[in-house]
């Protein structure tokens, strides 16, 4: 029986890793969570793109 693969993380950076989140809903709740995962990665060396859906861009706009 052979191990089970298991991933090295300590070169993050130049393994090319990245990480998407789509953020798709506006309130406060769902916000939290892309953006927390999202900075986690960032920490760790992973590149991080978020992308807002129609009403999810509602966490980015500011309301008049």
């Amino acid at each position: 029986m052979t191990a089970p693969f298991i991933p090295n993380f300590d070169d993050a950076a130049e393994s090319g890793r990245k990480l998407a989140i789509i953020c798709s809903k506006g309130n406060l709740d769902m916000a939290y969570p892309g953006l927390i995962l999202g900075n986690a990665a960032l920490v760790e060396g992973i590149e991080v793109h978020l992308f807002f859906t129609f009403w999810g861009s509602d966490m980015i706009n500011t309301k008049t």
